[in-house]
Parts: structure tokens; sequence; C-alpha cells
């Protein structure tokens, strides 16, 4: 479990969150929307240690955090099997690293260059690197935005297969409400800059969840109540 508690943060002198607590147990999977600029990539760089708050403290990401960025920071001098395995602890990973690429469609692929990728493939390359490392906690900053819908499903369907393998904890930020409520167990909704969290929706799908979840009711239901919250806070 980690603790986000009391969060503020502002670029020359302009808010860009304010008083933000967020507590994630193990296991859970928390979704983030809101508007654009409303601070959420901030609130997720700050939980990584890689930007110091203003005000607040975050706790408990002492041990394997994992970072996914919206642009997929590749090294251009290795190739994707190598980037796939550059955060691997040890040799004893490259079974896990090979059937990483082979889930996510990139098996075929291993001998490439990064500049040879799709940018999808470049993404999925991405979280194969993460995920490689086995963290205790994933922090995922709009990582399926790139990619065609067919394919964001399939790594949806993916990434959750690979969570109830290895159960971490993950904090996703995206603008697509019917991924937040298809991956999260709870979506926190965001006003606009300075950000706050002004709702919280418990999304009660049972794991595993299957693809054809997309396409039930209650699903299509909860996205609504999810999207009204977020007109609500952005208005």
């Amino acid at each position: 479990m980690f603790n986000i508690t009391s969060v503020s943060h502002s670029y020359n002198h302009v808010p860009a969150l304010a008083d933000v607590s967020l507590t994630v147990a193990p296991g859970e999977i928390v979704a983030i929307v809101g508007p654009s600029g409303c601070g959420k990539s901030t609130l997720l760089r700050i939980a990584a240690a890689l930007l110091a708050p203003e005000l607040g403290e975050v706790k408990g990401l002492e041990a394997r955090p994992g970072y996914i960025f919206q642009e997929p920071a590749l090294l251009p001098w290795l190739r994707v099997r190598d980037n796939a395995s550059v955060l691997a602890g040890s040799s004893a990973d490259a079974h896990f690293v090979d059937s990483l690429l082979e889930r996510v469609g990139l098996g075929a692929h291993r001998h490439k260059w990064p500049h040879e990728l799709s940018g999808g493939m470049k993404m999925r390359l991405s979280l194969v690197r993460t995920l490689a490392a086995r963290p205790n906690v994933v922090l995922a900053d709009e990582p399926f935005g790139a990619l065609d819908q067919i394919t964001r499903h399939q790594m949806h369907d993916e990434l959750l297969r690979l969570h109830a393998e290895q159960r971490f904890s993950m904090v996703l930020v995206t603008h697509a409400v019917d991924e937040a409520v298809f991956l999260a167990d709870r979506v926190l909704t965001m006003s606009p800059a300075p950000g706050r969290i002004t709702a919280t929706s418990t999304v009660s799908f049972a794991r595993p969840r299957a693809a054809a979840l997309r396409y039930d009711a209650a699903f299509a239901a909860l996205c609504g109540t999810v999207a009204t919250t977020l007109r609500s806070a952005s208005a």
C-alpha cells in the first residue's frame, strides 16, 4: 500500500495540484480521469518521486516501482529485446521477457531497432520493459493513447492477465472513460487546475474481466456515470 497525502504543487506560481490525497491498496488498480491540464501527470510524477511536491508527502513506494510514460522513451541504440530487458533483474528473467514480448505481439520483432517500430508497437514495448522488472507498483501515464481501438482492447486484456499473475498495484492516468472503468477498481475524477479529486466511482465488476464486459449494459451505465462526473467537474 502507498499513500499520497495532501499534495499540492505549482509551476511558476501557477497552481497545478491542490491538497490531493490518495491511498492505493496492494493489488488495487486506480484510474484517474480529468480534463487536460488538470495535474494528472504531475500527480503521477510526484507519486514516482520524479518531482518533489511543494506541500504534502508520498509514502510506501520504496520497493520496485515501475513507470510508463506518455512517450515510449526507448533506447535507440538497443534492439527490441534488449530494450525490453534493460530493467530486468538478471539473465534468469530472459524467459519472462521473451514471454511478455510474445504476449503483446512483439515476439517476431525482437531483433528490430526502435525506429523500425510503429508508435503502437513502441508503447507495447514500453509496457513490457516496465513489467519485465516485476514492479510492486505500476504508474502509467496514458500508456494506450497511441493505440488503435482493437490493439488497445487487446492490451487491456493482456494487462489484466498480467495483473492477475503479478498482483502489482497500479495508478493509471487516462482520458478514456471506458478504459478506466474496464481496468480499474476505482475511478477518481479530477477538477480543472488546480487539480483536486472531486469524485470517486467504485467499479464492482468481478475479476477476471472478460472482453464481453465492454458490451454489458451495467458497464455502459457506469461509464455514463463517470462521464457525467467528469463533465460536472469540468463545468
